[in-house]
C-alpha cells in the first residue's frame, strides 16, 4: 500500500516539492541561525531526495541502493563533521578575559567577538550611570555632571561642568587651557585603576616642557559623538571655557560621511555572522565572503587613491571641519586637527584584518575611509589658525600593543598618542604668547 502510494501518480511532483521545501527551510534556518529549522529542513530535503532517487532508479535495485547509500553518507557525513567540530575546544575567551589583541586571541576572530561582547556589556552597564538622553537637541546623549561609574577596574568621573576628569573652574585664571574634542577614543576606554585618558597624559607631558604657563587639558570627548555634535555645543560648552587652543581627535564615528559622499570606496558586503547551525558550511560560507570582501577592498583602495583632493574637500566631513575652523577663527582660538588612528590600515596583514572583522564587520570600509580622512586633514590646515598634527607614528596600524579593539587604545597607545601630540603641538605653543614657551 505504502509502496503504491510512493510510486503512484503525482509521486514525482510530491517528492520534488518535499525536496524544495526542505531545502528552503534548511536555508532559512542556516542564514537565520536557527538550528531546529535547519535540521528539520535538512531531514525533509533528505526524504525528498531519497524519494526521487527511489523513483529514478526503481527498476535497478543496485543503482538505487548505491544512490541512496551515497546520499545518506553525504548527509550524515556533513552532520557528523559538524558534531565533531562542535566537540572541539572553544577558542573564545571567558567573559572578562581581555583577549583583544591578535596575539592574545591567537588570531581567532571569535575571541575578538567574545571580548567585544564582554566589553559592550560592561560599557552599557557603566554608561547608564554617567550618560543620559540629551535635551539640548545637538546629540542624543550627554554626560551627566558629577556622575561616577566603574568600567572594569577603572573609575569614570564626570566633573561638575560635564567633562570627564577632575574638577575645573570655568575661569581658567593663568592656565594655558587646551580643549580636546573627540569621541570615545578621547573620552577613554580605561580598564584598570592605573589607566588614564590621553588628555590627562597630554597635560602631564606638556607640564614637563618647562614653559612658563601651567597647562590644563580639558577632556571634551563624548562616546558616540561626531564632530558635528561637538561643533553644535561649541558656543554653549567649549567657548565659555576660554580655551587657548582646541585640539580635535575625531574620525571613526563619522567615517560613514565619506562612504556616503564617495560611494566608490564602498567595499561591498561585510563579514558574515560567526554562528551557523552547520559549522562546516559556515566555514565554507565565510571563506567565500572573505574572498568577495578582499576583492572589493582592493578595488575600493585603488578607487580611493584616484580621488582628487578637490573631490575629497567637498565631502560632508570636510565641510563640518571647515565650519569648526571658521567658528574658532571668529573666537580667535587656534585649532589643531589630529589624524585618527586605527588598529589596522591598508598595510595590515590580511589575517589581522579578518580578525577585527569578527567584531567590526565594516572594518575594510573603515580602513579605506580613515586613510582618506587622514589625507584630507592636511589639506584643511591653514597655519597659524588651523594646523595639522600627525599622530600616527607608532599608532596607526599598530594592532600589536596600542589597541583594545579596532579604535580604542591601551594605556601604551594612549601614552604614545600623547607623546606624538606634544611634538605636533610645539609650533602652536611656540607661537602662543600665553604659553610662554618661546624662550625654551
Amino acid at each position: 500500500m505504502a509502496r503504491g502510494w510512493l510510486r503512484g501518480p503525482g509521486s514525482g511532483a510530491a517528492a520534488l516539492a518535499a525536496l524544495l521545501a526542505g531545502a528552503g527551510l534548511a536555508a532559512a534556518g542556516f542564514f537565520r541561525d536557527r538550528p531546529p529549522l535547519y535540521f528539520a529542513g535538512s531531514a525533509l530535503a533528505l526524504a525528498g531526495t531519497a524519494w526521487l532517487s527511489w523513483l529514478a532508479f526503481e527498476r535497478d535495485a543496485r543503482v538505487r541502493g548505491f544512490a541512496l547509500n551515497t546520499l545518506a553518507c553525504a548527509i550524515l557525513g556533513l552532520h557528523g563533521i559538524d558534531a565533531f567540530l562542535a566537540l572541539g575546544p572553544s577558542q573564545a575567551p571567558g567573559a572578562r578575559v581581555p583577549a583583544y589583541s591578535f596575539a592574545a586571541a591567537e588570531g581567532n576572530p571569535a575571541a575578538a567577538r567574545a571580548w567585544w561582547d564582554a566589553y559592550l556589556g560592561e560599557w552599557l552597564r557603566a554608561e547608564r550611570q554617567f550618560m543620559r538622553r540629551s535635551e539640548s537637541g545637538y546629540s542624543r546623549y550627554r554626560l551627566v555632571p558629577g556622575a561616577r561609574a566603574r568600567f572594569f577596574g577603572s573609575e569614570v568621573r564626570i566633573n561638575a561642568l560635564g567633562f570627564r576628569g577632575p574638577e575645573i573652574s570655568r575661569e581658567k585664571g593663568g592656565a594655558f587651557r587646551i580643549v580636546a574634542l573627540g569621541e570615545s577614543s578621547t573620552f577613554g576606554v580605561t580598564l584598570t585603576p592605573q589607566d588614564r585618558p590621553w588628555p590627562e597624559l597630554l597635560e602631564a607631558r606638556l607640564s614637563e616642557l618647562g614653559c612658563g604657563a601651567r597647562f590644563e587639558v580639558v577632556n571634551a570627548g563624548v562616546p558616540a559623538w561626531t564632530l558635528a555634535d561637538n561643533l553644535a555645543r561649541l558656543r554653549r560648552d567649549v567657548l565659555p571655557l576660554e580655551p587657548d587652543l582646541v585640539l580635535s581627535y575625531h574620525g571613526y564615528n563619522a567615517l560613514h560621511w565619506l562612504s556616503e559622499d564617495l560611494p566608490e570606496i564602498d567595499t561591498g558586503p561585510p563579514a558574515m555572522p560567526p554562528s551557523r547551525p552547520s559549522r562546516l558550511l559556515a566555514r565554507v560560507e565565510a571563506s567565500l565572503w572573505r574572498s568577495v570582501a578582499r576583492r572589493s577592498f582592493e578595488g575600493a583602495r585603488l578607487a580611493a587613491r584616484r580621488l582628487g583632493d578637490a573631490e575629497l574637500l567637498e565631502t560632508r566631513y570636510a565641510r563640518v571641519y571647515r565650519m569648526l575652523a571658521r567658528a574658532l577663527e571668529r573666537a580667535r582660538v587656534p585649532l589643531v586637527l589630529a589624524s585618527f588612528n586605527m588598529a589596522v590600515n591598508e598595510r595590515s596583514p590580511e589575517a589581522v584584518i579578518r580578525f577585527y572583522e569578527g567584531a567590526f564587520p565594516d572594518a575594510r570600509t573603515r580602513i579605506v575611509a580613515n586613510a582618506l580622512h587622514n589625507r584630507m586633514l592636511p589639506q584643511l590646515a591653514s597655519p597659524p589658525a588651523v594646523r595639522f598634527a600627525d599622530s600616527s607614528p607608532g599608532m596607526d596600524g599598530h594592532y600589536e600593543d596600542a589597541f583594545v579593539d579596532l579604535i580604542h587604545l591601551t594605556q601604551t597607545g594612549r601614552e604614545r598618542l600623547s607623546a606624538n601630540l606634544v611634538e605636533a603641538l610645539r609650533p602652536s605653543l611656540l607661537a602662543a604668547v600665553r604659553a610662554r614657551c618661546a624662550a625654551r
